[in-house]
């Protein structure tokens, strides 16, 4: 099960790159970034909370979050890991 799961995180994360599954954009400071609902949903309430208003949204705007911020949250929903120069955790 763990293996599936862990199998399961990598394909989403590789697909974010290769955007056929992707169903949701998320823009950031004037960047946007493919992401699937359901990782979002899961790892993040406030993701959950914006998603469940409007199922169908394909695209949400952040503009209380720092561009390199969520980069790094997006890459912990997907990988459960988070690698994070000194520089940047006063943000975070």
């Amino acid at each position: 099960y763990d293996t599936h799961s862990h199998n399961l995180l990598k394909f989403l994360n590789e697909d974010r790159t290769r955007q056929k599954f992707c169903d949701v954009s998320v823009s950031v400071g004037g960047r946007l970034y493919s992401a699937h609902k359901v990782v979002l949903a899961h790892g993040s309430s406030y993701f959950h909370a914006e998603l469940s208003k409007n199922p169908a949204t394909t695209h949400v705007t952040l503009d209380h979050v720092e561009d390199s911020v969520f980069q790094h949250l997006l890459g912990f929903l997907y990988t459960s890991e988070c690698v994070v120069a000194e520089r940047d955790l006063p943000a975070l």
